[in-house]
């Protein structure tokens, strides 16, 4: 069993430029699971390699070290939450102001 060639493919999860941030991690869990015993490092590593340079997520995550991949997704997914609100927000909107 090669485990070296299963790491390297959480390090082949980008993140696509029109994706939106639930997708990724959608993704990037769907291929972690799949890895027997991924260290925490790697894991934390690859996620954070994936992720768009210019985005919010990938800003905070570069600023403030997560020790554990469940801190990650902790932020991963409050980003998500307020991405989604602002679009809600923005789509809402968009219908009041005709």
């Amino acid at each position: 069993m090669d485990l070296e060639k299963t790491y390297d493919g959480l390090y082949e999860i980008l993140q696509h430029r029109a994706e939106p941030l639930r997708g990724y991690i959608a993704r990037f869990n769907q291929e972690k699971v799949a890895i027997p015993e991924c260290s925490i490092p790697t894991a934390i590593s690859a996620f954070e390699r994936g992720m768009l340079p210019d985005g919010d997520l990938y800003k905070e995550l570069s600023k403030y070290q997560c020790k554990t991949l469940e801190d990650v997704l902790s932020r991963a997914w409050a980003q998500v939450k307020w991405e989604e609100d602002v679009a809600s927000r923005a789509k809402a909107q968009q219908k009041k102001d005709p």
